[in-house]
């Protein structure tokens, strides 16, 4: 305002408003593909797409290739998050199927999640997707998994073919709490004892 209200400093009021104007288009210049890196990089985040890369380029300016390099060491970070994560999965579809144990784990509304072959073995069903469905077939073993209480075992008595015991562990999954049921025959364990009184 001081300026232009004195007549021999229009042309010093002008020049100002240019190199403001300059300045301003060179900010929103250099802000722009730091804006549309940031905005690529949690949309790669948040679509799981951890393949896209970002080039190291010949911009001028230290910042943009430390902020390139930070961008694909962020998503090398997930990447790697996600393979171990995968081979984690693998690890346990490989190792639970192997376990002569009985595993079975299911959600609060007796969704399964986990059965291993001995467990399928011992229910009778080869697809069981819901506990409930044992209501119908085997409605004393479905009594004894649901009201199994974690931490505590029981023991299930399958008329004289065997004795089991129940161990039940609950879990935090994803925000959903789920239940990890162990099954073990007892039967022989309890025949060498009476053997050997």
């Amino acid at each position: 305002m001081f300026m232009a209200s004195r007549p021999n400093m229009f042309f010093a009021a002008g020049l100002t408003v240019l190199i403001i104007v300059f300045q301003l288009l060179e900010l929103y210049r250099c802000t722009s593909p730091t804006n549309r890196k940031l905005t690529r990089s949690l949309e790669s985040v948040k679509y799981s797409d951890f393949i896209s890369r970002f080039a190291n380029d010949n911009k001028p300016g230290k910042s943009s290739r430390e902020l390139d390099t930070a961008f694909n060491e962020v998503l090398e970070g997930f990447r790697k998050a996600r393979s171990e994560k995968e081979e984690s999965w693998q690890y346990l579809n490989m190792v639970v199927p192997q376990v002569r144990t009985c595993i079975l784990s299911f959600d609060a509304d007796g969704d399964v999640q986990l059965m291993n072959a001995n467990a399928k073995r011992f229910v009778g069903v080869s697809n069981l997707k819901n506990l409930k469905e044992l209501r119908a077939t085997n409605p004393k073993l479905y009594e004894s998994l649901s009201e199994t209480e974690a931490g505590k075992s029981t023991l299930y008595k399958s008329g004289n073919e065997f004795q089991l015991t129940i161990q039940a562990t609950e879990l935090r999954i994803r925000g959903n709490t789920v239940k990890l049921v162990t099954l073990q025959n007892i039967q022989t364990e309890l025949q060498k004892q009476e053997l050997e009184v």
